[in-house]
């Protein structure tokens, strides 16, 4: 895999977790849902600046995650190939995977399908 620079990592995770089928599953008003928080993997930059929910999103490691704590998203995986961005998700707490298509456009990464499924 080619890696992303944080520039293009940042745009990506921002256009997933703001993709419209997810919305409904983040149930921010719920206790320990917000801040956002996404579980950090080795390959990703140090640090993100995004925001949801009013709130700067929580960058975690997986031994920072609370037993039996399964609010987070856990991106399993970010590929880029051929100038374009696939991204694998999960958001546990409520038995979602999803999966998002990029490609860039005048160097701005643009969503060219989302799917968001209920296990």
């Amino acid at each position: 895999m080619t890696t992303l620079n944080a520039e293009d990592f940042n745009q990506i995770v921002r256009l997933v977790i703001d993709i419209p089928d997810l919305q409904p599953y983040y149930h921010a008003e719920l206790p320990d849902r917000s801040p956002l928080r996404i579980l950090k993997q080795e390959s990703f930059p140090e640090k993100l600046a995004l925001f949801k929910f009013g709130v700067p999103v929580a960058y975690m490691k997986r031994e920072e995650i609370r037993e039996g704590d399964e609010a987070y998203l856990d991106f399993n995986k970010i590929s880029l190939e051929n100038g374009k961005v696939v991204v694998e998700f999960e958001y546990p707490v409520e038995g979602i995977v999803g999966k998002v298509e990029f490609n860039s456009q005048n160097g701005v990464w643009v969503v060219q399908r989302a799917e968001v499924i209920e296990r």
